[in-house]
């Protein structure tokens, strides 16, 4: 695909109708993508078979109101991501200011069953193959 290309669908592609969303949905940073966030997260938690997750950093120092930083990662810059250690995303939380992870711990689909969040942190309850 051309890079113009790319642009004109990117500059019409709309997942949510403005008229159709309420002012507590507007509150959330990411409201005009997340019917498209939820789609993508509905195919993420399709795992088959127990995986072994982590915290991930894909790097980017672009302009982005979502991205972190976490001092002790090798690419300290980033969008978070649950993922296994080959690479494979297993869920997304966006980063809202601090509201990201701990606001919805009881909500991380089929990983919720293997973490528990302490202050922001995941860590695993029992065993996770």
């Amino acid at each position: 695909m051309t890079r113009n290309r790319f642009f004109f669908i990117r500059r019409r592609l709309k997942c949510v109708y403005d008229a159709e969303v309420t002012a507590e949905q507007k509150i959330q940073k990411n409201w005009k993508i997340q019917p498209l966030f939820n789609r993508i997260l509905e195919m993420c938690h399709e795992q088959n078979r127990p995986k072994n997750i982590d915290e991930m950093i894909n790097p980017f120092t672009g302009k982005c109101p979502m991205h972190q930083y976490c001092p002790n990662k090798p690419n300290p810059v980033g969008l978070k991501v649950l993922a296994t250690p080959q690479g494979a995303v297993c869920d997304v939380v966006i980063y809202q200011d601090g509201r990201g992870i701990a606001a919805v711990s009881s909500e991380v689909g089929a990983i919720g069953k293997a973490l528990k969040t302490y202050e922001g942190k995941l860590f695993p309850i029992g065993p996770v193959t």
